[in-house]
C-alpha cells in the first residue's frame, strides 16, 4: 500500500509542478518502483516513511506559491505520517530533505527554510504519542554511534546505473556481495537525467539539485565533515545515520529525470 502511495504522491506533486502526464508517470515510477525501494521492502517502516517525502515536498511549493502559512498542512501531514512509521533515522532524512528543499528554493530568503523547521516542530506535537514513550524509553539506551566513516566505494554508485552490477540473482550465496546494494534506478531515469543536462531545465531543478547535494554529503561524509558536526551530540550521534540518505538520493533523482523528460516532450 505504502508503494502505492509513493508512486500516487509523486504524480500527484510532479503533475502540480506542471510537468506533462508521461514525464509525471516514469518520474513517479523511478521514486516508487527503482532499486533503493525494492531494496528496502523488508524494512516495513523505512518505505513508510519515505512514501511520504513528496507530500513534504508539496507542501513546501504550495506555501511559496500561495504565502500562506496554512498551505504548510501537507508538510505537517507528511511529517507526521513519516515520524509514525517508526524509523527515526529516516524522519531525519526527511526533516533534512524538506530543510534543503525549502532553502535552495529561494536561497536568500530566510522564511522558508524557518516556515520548514515550524511545520516539522508542529509535526512532532501530532506524534507525540510516540516520541514522548520513545523519548522516555530512550533514558534506558546507551547512545552509540551509528553515523559511520560515510560510504566512499565508487562501485557502490555505478550501481545505481548498471543494473544488477553486484550479482544478487537467487542462487548467489548470500555473503559474495557483503556491504553493497541494488540501487538500480531505472531506464527511464538514465534517459530522463541525460535530456536533464542537454536542455534548459535548471531553474525547476535548483531545489531539487540541492536535496541530492546535501544527501550526497551526508552518504559520503567528505574529509569527515559531517561527523564533525554531529559527533559532539550523542543524540544526533545515534540518530543520524549515512547509509539512510540513500532515500534522499532517489527521492532528488526522481523528480530531476521527471523534469528532464517533459523538456524532452516538450521540444517533440
Amino acid at each position: 500500500v505504502h508503494v502505492w502511495i509513493a508512486f500516487a504522491l509523486s504524480y500527484a506533486w510532479l503533475l502540480r509542478r506542471g510537468l506533462a502526464s508521461m514525464a509525471a508517470i516514469l518520474g513517479a515510477a523511478v521514486f516508487a518502483f527503482s532499486g533503493y525501494v525494492l531494496l528496502q521492502l523488508q524494512h516495513l517502516g523505512l518505505v513508510c516513511a519515505y512514501a511520504w517525502l513528496p507530500l513534504g515536498f508539496w507542501g513546501i511549493d504550495e506555501y511559496l506559491s500561495a504565502g500562506s502559512w496554512r498551505k504548510l498542512w501537507a508538510l505537517v501531514l507528511a511529517s507526521t505520517l513519516a515520524f509514525l512509521a517508526g524509523y527515526p533515522t529516516t524522519w531525519v532524512v526527511f526533516a533534512v530533505c524538506m530543510l534543503a528543499y525549502a532553502g535552495v528554493r529561494y536561497p536568500f530568503r530566510w522564511r522558508p527554510p524557518v516556515m520548514a523547521v515550524c511545520g516539522l516542530a508542529v509535526s512532532l506535537l501530532f506524534s507525540m504519542v510516540q516520541l514522548l514513550p520513545a523519548w522516555e524509553a530512550a533514558r534506558l539506551v546507551e547512545n552509540v554511534p551509528h553515523y559511520g566513516a560515510g560510504i566512499k566505494s565508487i562501485q557502490f554508485y555505478i550501481s545505481y546505473f548498471v543494473p544488477n552490477y553486484f550479482d544478487f540473482g537467487l542462487h548467489t550465496p548470500v555473503l559474495k556481495n557483503l556491504g553493497y546494494e541494488y540501487l538500480y534506478l531505472g531506464a527511464p531515469a538514465l534517459f530522463g537525467l541525460g535530456c536533464l543536462f542537454r536542455r534548459a531545465c535548471w531553474r525547476a531543478s535548483v531545489p531539487l539539485l540541492g536535496v541530492l547535494a546535501v544527501s550526497l554529503v551526508a552518504v559520503t561524509n567528505p574529509w569527515g565533515m559531517v561527523w564533525a558536526v554531529i559527533g559532539p551530540f550523542p543524540m544526533l550521534g545515534n540518530l543520524v545515520r549515512a547509509w539512510y540518505f540513500l532515500a534522499g538520493v532517489t527521492a532528488a533523482v526522481a523528480p530531476l529525470a521527471a523534469i528532464g523528460i517533459d523538456g524532452f516532450l516538450k521540444e517533440q
